[in-house]
């Protein structure tokens, strides 16, 4: 049965019980519906996890949430007026700001290594 010829069965004129329950059947089928509809789109766009491959390789998982600020005096690795990237109010060298030793602090995870 089509979905459209489910929905003309369900307004189709019945009896007064049979009718005053209709439109209560009908808000049940669309919730289903949305809720079918969520379930698909998670499923298909979620992002694969990847830890059970890497577990497999007896690679460990990386969490880069946990961690802490290091001073590197290698960093900053370009300049703001190099970097096309950099949006005009975020460059501090145009902007005056001659100070740039908060550049040279970067993340370090816990337990992994991420490289430039």
């Amino acid at each position: 049965m089509a979905f459209g010829d489910l929905l003309k069965t369900l307004w189709a004129p019945r009896a007064t019980a049979v009718q005053h329950s209709s439109p209560s059947l009908l808000i049940l089928l669309l919730n289903l519906v949305a809720s079918i509809s969520r379930i698909l789109k998670f499923i298909l766009f979620s992002r694969v996890d990847t830890s059970d491959f890497q577990e497999e390789k007896g690679e460990t998982v990386c969490d880069v949430t946990k961690g802490k600020w290091v001073y590197d005096e290698s960093y900053p690795l370009y300049s703001t007026f190099t970097c096309p990237f950099i949006d005009e109010g975020f460059n501090y060298e145009a902007n005056g700001i001659l100070d740039k030793d908060y550049m040279k602090w970067r993340w370090k995870p816990h337990d992994c290594y991420i490289p430039r």
